[in-house]
């Protein structure tokens, strides 16, 4: 009982940490003081993450019991519902901005990977899922005569 209690107490210390952290790397101007947090991330909770980011009016995401599950609403007349494979944790510090931990990095990545397919970025207004440090080229749009 006091055991669950402490591990209990010691995740919930564990996710403010992380997310202070987090709110530190989005912060910083400076790459090198991003590369520095990011590394305290990956040795605190798992070996590789991946960040990506929801871009777009009404689009959120939540994670439930305990990052096993990821919910996603997207504009469709549904909410897209994602099962994280076994070795991944998927937390949620905002309500658009999702991390995927684990310890396998081709798993890692190809859960994210599956998570950017859902809605990809499109390239006139950039909304859709994409990785943090990704870059989208947006395309200019119709013109008017």
């Amino acid at each position: 009982m006091v055991e669950n209690h402490l591990t209990s107490c010691f995740k919930c210390l564990q996710r403010k940490v992380l997310n202070f952290f987090v709110f530190l790397i989005f912060s910083s101007p400076s790459k090198p003081i991003r590369f520095l947090l990011l590394a305290e991330i990956s040795e605190m909770e798992a070996q590789f993450f991946r960040f990506l980011k929801i871009v777009g009016v009404g689009f959120k995401a939540r994670a439930e019991s305990e990052g096993r599950l990821l919910f996603l609403k997207l504009g469709y007349s549904h909410e897209v519902e994602l099962t994280v494979p076994p070795a991944v944790r998927v937390f949620c510090f905002k309500p658009n901005i999702v991390c995927c931990t684990g310890i396998d990095k081709q798993r890692v990545h190809q859960f994210a990977a599956a998570v950017r397919s859902c809605k990809p970025p499109e390239v006139y207004k950039g909304k859709g899922i994409m990785y943090v440090d990704e870059v989208i080229k947006k395309k200019q749009g119709k013109k008017s005569k």
